[in-house]
């Protein structure tokens, strides 16, 4: 490439709805010395802004001559929770490279993340009780509490088993032969000591043959 960047990527670990969010600066250079200005940035997705100016005196990397141009990337604490994965498009006027672009990677998780996220547990014979566990970690700043937890299905019992006290926690569920035979579907309500997320629900399905 004719235009250095650096770092050059941005990795974000952040969790959704947190009040730290993900801000990430780059440094681009000529290091021929050939004129080069940014007239556009572009960002994949809308919880991602960028915005650029020419660096000042005091944000210069030193041992880099010419123009320095500063790009800064704050990934917003409402972004979607999942992977992140794109480009960030920069546009110059640089007469060989007239774009450049940064990869973008990561994760947003929720505050409580559920393993697995839905309960489908398929076509089952149920001739007797049948375990199922559901782990729940909690990735807010502030440790976070299941209090209770519990479900409209007959035949279904759930219990909360702490593995870390307000960090990591593990449902047992248990379902019982008197669900009777066919489809099934409900869910399981857990509620916490959290303003954040005061209940969750988890979706359980599956087919009683």
């Amino acid at each position: 490439p004719y235009i250095s960047v650096k770092p050059g990527f941005a990795r974000y670990i952040t969790v959704q709805g947190e009040p730290l969010e993900g801000n990430i600066v780059q440094t681009l250079w000529v290091p021929d010395g050939t004129p080069m200005e940014i007239v556009k940035a572009e960002s994949p997705w809308p919880y991602l802004t960028v915005a650029y100016h020419e660096a000042t005196a005091a944000e210069r990397l030193p041992d880099v001559k010419g123009r320095q141009w500063k790009v800064e990337m704050k990934l917003s604490n409402d972004a979607k929770v999942g992977a992140l994965g794109d480009y960030v498009t920069i546009h110059t006027t640089h007469p060989k490279q007239k774009i450049v672009q940064i990869p973008i990677s990561g994760f947003v998780r929720p505050i409580l993340a559920v393993t697995p996220p839905v309960g489908d547990y398929g076509d089952i014979e149920l001739k007797e009780p049948l375990r199922k566990s559901v782990i729940v970690k909690n990735y807010a700043t502030e440790p976070i509490k299941l209090t209770s937890v519990d479900t409209t299905m007959k035949g279904v019992q759930a219990k909360i088993e702490q593995l870390t006290e307000g960090r990591e926690y593990t449902i047992r569920v248990t379902l019982d032969p008197s669900m009777g035979k066919g489809p099934f579907q409900g869910k399981l309500t857990l509620h916490t000591d959290s303003p954040k997320v005061p209940q969750l629900d988890v979706e359980l399905k599956g087919t009683i043959l």
